[in-house]
């Protein structure tokens, strides 16, 4: 859908469990914890900043080339350089 007060779209799914923290691992590592709130993350162009009131809320991934991001039971998963995953379910 539509980013409000912005030309650009975004794309959000659900997660297994809602809120709360996930392990994000790129080639079986993990390399960080994922906050989530509202129960979902979302992929937004890489274009898009968020406003900066916000930046200590949102974590900024951004793709090497186009991506297709497969969503399966609340675990997303896509190839950047390495297998990177988001297990929600877990």
């Amino acid at each position: 859908g539509e980013i409000p007060g912005s030309e650009h779209e975004a794309v959000g799914f659900a997660t297994s469990y809602g809120d709360g923290v996930y392990p994000f691992t790129i080639n079986d590592e993990e390399v960080f914890e994922l906050g989530v709130d509202a129960g979902m993350i979302g992929f937004v162009p890489v274009e898009y900043e968020p406003n900066p009131r916000l930046k200590g809320m949102v974590t900024k991934v951004s793709f090497s080339r186009m991506t297709t991001v497969r969503w399966k039971n609340g675990n997303f998963s896509w190839w950047n350089d390495g297998e990177c995953l988001v297990t929600t379910d877990d």
